[in-house]
């Protein structure tokens, strides 16, 4: 979202400021009090928006519930670094490990239940990512695909459970991976779904 001041004659401009996070923000108005500071109002999906007195400190939408009881009753996870949540996996030996796949902060790691999140990105070239899955053979083992906006699809690969990433397959200009999947029989056997490309 941007915001600048004019002169009056509309001859020059006085200042010009950018405001925004890693995702999309948008300025929706705009009013000048008696002192001459400018207020802007807008919205954002940017988890990592910065806030100087805000009247909304969290995201409206929280991106990730949880339920305790078999999905009888949901609450939000709260402080979360991402808002675009695209992919979630879990540990299939360590239920409290979560791995989340985020269109606007890359890949993240919690080992609490979703309390709390690490930055799992080492080795990914972006933070636009829209695939997630893991081995559950060899739950170290995860593959990850970037989202829109990359100019190139890739998938990346981690062995040691999301402390680095190499690049293992790339895809077609400007095309999504939208599903990944392990052959749970086989884990060599890995299927990625491409939009508008079939299955690889």
């Amino acid at each position: 979202a941007m915001v600048f001041k004019l002169s009056a004659d509309g001859s020059r401009k006085i200042y010009e400021t950018t405001l925004g996070g890693s995702i999309r923000a948008d300025g929706m108005a705009v009013a000048v009090d008696r002192t001459g500071a400018a207020l802007l109002a807008g919205t954002t999906s940017s988890a990592d928006f910065p806030l100087v007195r805000s009247l909304q400190g969290s995201m409206g939408a929280r991106p990730l519930w949880k339920s305790v009881d078999s999905g009888a009753t949901w609450a939000p996870l709260e402080d979360l670094p991402f808002a675009n949540l695209q992919t979630l996996v879990v540990d299939p030996t360590a239920p409290n490990t979560l791995y989340a796949a985020a269109g606007d902060g890359g890949i993240f790691k919690s080992v609490d239940g979703g309390v709390t999140w690490i930055p799992a990105s080492h080795g990914i070239g972006t933070t636009r990512m829209q695939a997630l899955t893991i081995d559950p053979l060899h739950p170290q083992v995860l593959y990850a695909a970037t989202g829109a906006g990359v100019s190139t699809g890739l998938v990346y690969k981690t062995v040691d459970g999301g402390n680095n990433w190499t690049i293992v397959d790339s895809g077609p200009p400007y095309r999504v991976v939208q599903q990944l999947l392990v052959n749970a029989r086989n884990p060599n056997n890995v299927y990625a779904v491409w939009d508008s490309f079939g299955t690889r």
